[in-house]
């Protein structure tokens, strides 16, 4: 409850903090262009980016916007809920490090802007995940983990990969790695081991 407060403060302190500005119009002018570029944003239609929503339609599933919001919804509450299990069950150390490859890949597959590079941020989690199956000797996931890194990196082999993979391969390795992780908390919050890798 007590950050609950602090928050409140420091939000109210950043949304008054503008009107400084000699010219409260201006501010005022500001903030509504600010919320209708948000808005715009957050409905990029057709486009090259590599998210949930262009997988869905390169595989001729073309849902509509309500029923796409929905599904990122779901994603961030089980993001949420995950990243609340493992923090309640495990060390800081290990929790830490799921709650941050949960948070990235829920950002790079559900974010409706999530470009080609983005992905790379994903790759060097899953690289973690995977030194860190190689030292408990669980080679088959070490070696499935790097492939999935090499995957991430479609877009610099040459088109003749890039083209045919564009928009629809990253985020279902990413929904994968997502998956690994999620099942990772689930089984492990009971026992000993890192839930993340």
């Amino acid at each position: 409850k007590p950050l609950r407060g602090r928050l409140s403060a420091g939000v109210l302190v950043v949304l008054l903090l503008p009107f400084l500005h000699p010219d409260p119009h201006y501010v005022i002018a500001q903030d509504v262009a600010m919320v209708d570029e948000l808005l715009f944003a957050a409905q990029p239609g057709i486009t090259r980016f590599n998210d949930i929503a262009m997988m869905l339609h390169r595989f001729a599933i073309d849902l509509p916007a309500p029923v796409i919001l929905a599904l990122r919804l779901a994603g961030a509450a089980a993001t949420l809920w995950l990243a609340a299990l493992v923090v309640r069950r495990r060390p800081l150390e290990q929790s830490a490090i799921a709650v941050l490859a949960l948070a990235v890949t829920y950002l790079v597959v559900f974010n409706p802007r999530s470009e080609l590079g983005s992905y790379m941020n994903l790759a060097a989690l899953v690289g973690i995940s995977a030194a860190l199956a190689r030292y408990r000797g669980d080679r088959t996931a070490a070696v499935l983990l790097a492939l999935l890194i090499l995957g991430f990196g479609t877009q610099v082999y040459g088109d003749w990969l890039y083209r045919p993979t564009d928009v629809w391969l990253k985020p279902l390795l990413g929904l994968g790695y997502f998956g690994f992780v999620a099942r990772r908390i689930v089984s492990r919050t009971r026992l000993a081991g890192q839930p993340w890798g």
